[in-house]
């Protein structure tokens, strides 16, 4: 083989593999962090007051996991707490979970695990209580 026949299989190797990457790199799938995610920057500020008044006011809530479910606690001293709990699992949009606050009378609400998937999830919580508005995050496992 002489050397140009050489350069004609190195080259036809290289388009070959330059056309299978693109190939590849058309089929992955990319979700974004939200679909909406210049309108939510622009209200991040209501989230950053909702953090300082839950730990200003000293607002209490907590996040318990166990075997079968997810337990939110708030404090009802303050009232009835009206918002949303979001499951927001960063590697799969589709996974993502919102359900509406809907406590028991001692400020209780279970969400259960199997509505949810395994793997990592933000749990946002933006809520509002006796006039003042509160937020939270936190990172839970499901297993």
């Amino acid at each position: 083989m002489n050397w140009g026949a050489k350069i004609v299989v190195v080259f036809v190797l290289f388009v070959s593999m330059i056309l299978t990457l693109v190939y590849k790199s058309s089929q992955q799938k990319v979700d974004l962090v939200a679909p909406n995610y210049y309108e939510q920057e622009l209200k991040y500020q209501e989230k950053i007051d909702g953090i300082n008044n839950l730990n200003t006011n000293n607002n209490t809530l907590s996040v318990m996991t166990s075997n079968n479910a997810v337990e939110f606690i708030f404090d009802t001293l303050q009232g009835t707490p009206e918002g949303s709990i979001l499951f927001f699992k960063p590697d799969n949009a589709k996974a993502d979970f919102n359900t509406p606050i809907k406590t028991d009378d001692s400020g209780r609400q279970i969400i259960l695990k199997q509505d949810l998937f395994n793997g990592l999830y933000i749990v946002k919580i933006d809520w509002k209580q006796n006039g003042n508005h509160y937020f939270k995050e936190e990172r839970i496992r499901i297993n």
